[in-house]
């Protein structure tokens, strides 16, 4: 497997494209054998398939229906009385067909109306939120996917690189020109090399289904023949930490726990208004014995007499409600403010290492790894010189990937508050 690198920087006065592009080059598999998941790609199956997705389309079913069930009035009675049933004999008799029809007030109807009504608004609001967040799990994802992979390969050069170090020791301890020490540090640390390696190849794998994971890709779809073309560009970032906070009440996170508070507050004023009295009425036909030839009609009202019972502890929970949907907004207010500081200043951190990486230290190393390794081939370089260049070479280039991870990541993070794309395929 051949992989390379390029990072590529584009400066405009206007603020154009930034681009660090990573290219993969694979050979020693068949391309009619391998499936290409790019990261578009991703976040369409993600759409589709995300069980969490699907849930909450499920509960936003299920709050549509309850509000309808809210507005239903109850079903008409339809009764049958007989009175002066005689044991023996004939006697006066009295028979009556009636139909009972109870109506709720009608001021409950409409707030227990609004509450749910507000509250399938929140749980649209609360799915868009998600699919921002699924959006930016899916690309996290494919960027730790992706960092995991320039680790893999950059183990395998290291271990191949022990591996010839190793052999050029033996020869020279053949030759009489190094310690038996040598000899047995070159083999310690190819076999570290090797764990390292094994263990970059175990966090690939980890990254790979994480992936399928998150994006909800069927188990029997998942397979390791799939590819994943590293290529990711990033735009400008035209916000500053100050922008993007002052973005916050725009999403529709706050916007769903807005109106939950609504939804509360539409509760409490339904247990206040079933208090009101509800209508019974009745209307009736009645016979005397010469045939239905009455009529009559009869019309109650309810007495909450019972208040302290019924309406007072439903009146009390709603307002517990309100008191808690207020904290939770605040809350996630308070979680997205930290969010968005955190990802800023992890994106001011990465971009500074990851240009000091790319005007000096990772020429540097490289060229020190190059030379300490041609010194030793002719003895020139002590083993432990050659070691530590090795490891120099190793944190740079390691210190590199995690600040083009991380620069990714806080971007990624950052445009969720935007509405925007700055991470693309």
């Amino acid at each position: 497997m051949c992989m390379r690198i390029l990072a590529q920087t584009t400066k405009t006065a206007r603020g154009k494209m930034k681009k660090v592009i990573l290219f993969l080059i694979i050979g020693l598999v068949p391309v009619f054998a391998q499936e290409k998941l790019g990261l578009r790609e991703a976040i369409t199956i993600a759409m589709e398939n995300n069980p969490r997705l699907k849930i909450q389309k499920a509960e936003i079913e299920r709050i549509g229906a309850r509000k309808w069930q809210n507005t239903a009035i109850p079903n008409p009675v339809i009764g049958l009385e007989k009175e002066g049933i005689a044991s023996g004999g004939s006697g006066f008799s009295e028979q009556r067909q009636r139909v009972t029809q109870f109506l709720p007030s009608p001021l409950s109807i409409y707030y227990g109306y609004k509450e749910t009504d507000l509250r399938q608004a929140a749980m649209f609001d609360s799915l868009k939120q998600l699919e921002i967040k699924i959006r930016r799990d899916v690309k996290s994802a494919y960027t730790r996917l992706i960092h995991s992979r320039r680790i893999l390969a950059l183990r395998r050069q290291i271990y191949d690189n022990t591996v010839q170090l190793n052999r050029v020791t033996q020869d020279r301890f053949q030759a009489g020109d190094a310690s038996e020490i040598e000899l047995l540090n070159t083999s310690i640390k190819m076999n570290q090399a090797q764990n390292n390696l094994d263990e970059a190849e175990y966090v690939l794998d980890t990254r790979r289904y994480q992936l399928f994971t998150t994006i909800g890709l069927p188990p029997e779809k998942q397979s390791y023949a799939i590819t994943f073309p590293d290529t990711l560009n990033h735009k400008n970032v035209p916000y500053d930490q100050e922008s993007l906070l002052n973005r916050l009440t725009l999403l529709p996170g706050y916007k769903a726990g807005s109106r939950e508070i609504e939804a509360a507050q539409n509760a409490y004023r339904k247990g206040w208004a079933d208090l009101l009295p509800a209508l019974s009425v009745s209307y009736y036909r009645q016979d005397f014995g010469s045939g239905y030839d009455h009529y009559g009609v009869d019309v109650g009202l309810s007495v909450p007499l019972w208040f302290w019972f019924n309406q007072k502890p439903a009146i009390q929970s709603a307002r517990a409600v309100i008191y808690k949907t207020e904290a939770r907004r605040q809350h996630w207010l308070l979680n997205q403010k930290e969010a968005i500081e955190r990802g800023w200043h992890n994106f001011k951190k990465s971009r500074a290492i990851i240009k000091r990486y790319e005007a000096q230290s990772s020429r540097q190393a490289r060229r020190l790894l190059e030379a300490a390794i041609a010194g030793y081939k002719v003895g020139e370089v002590s083993l432990l010189v050659l070691i530590d260049a090795q490891q120099s070479y190793l944190d740079t280039r390691i210190g590199y990937y995690n600040a083009l991870r991380d620069y990714f990541l806080s971007l990624i993070q950052l445009e969720m508050y935007t509405g925007e794309e700055w991470v693309l395929p």
